[in-house]
């Protein structure tokens, strides 16, 4: 939580965050962990749903409860292993606020998900 700070103190708009242990974590101990950080600093908060590089991923359920906290502000995901951006997208709308930035990485797949209605990822406007 002192990183989340200092990152306010020195200027920072906004934080992305993925969740990175040597353990597996579960869903309650990264709701914990990211609903800690985002009250610390203040700072708006994106979701980095990583999971090919931290071995961890986030369920839609996950996602909407995070969504509900202050200053989460989004989620940047993985593009779908189906390649359904546009069922993904929704199946997120659905059980987010609408203020929720829902964007994808992958440059492959970054022009379907946009067409399908996905944000560009600004969680610090």
């Amino acid at each position: 939580m002192d990183l989340a700070r200092y990152a306010a103190e020195a200027g920072a708009r906004g934080l992305l965050l993925a969740p990175m242990s040597y353990q597996n974590l579960t869903d309650e101990e990264v709701y914990t962990h990211f609903k800690a950080v985002a009250t610390a600093g203040g700072l708006r908060l994106c979701i980095y749903n990583n999971p090919g590089t931290t071995n961890f991923t986030f369920s839609h359920g996950l996602l909407a409860r995070l969504s509900e906290r202050p200053n989460v502000a989004g989620v940047k995901m993985p593009l779908p292993a189906d390649g359904d951006s546009a069922g993904e997208l929704a199946a997120l709308r659905a059980v987010t606020p609408s203020d929720f930035s829902i964007g994808y990485s992958g440059d492959r797949g970054a022009k379907d998900a946009l067409l399908a209605g996905a944000d560009v990822v600004q969680c610090c406007r």
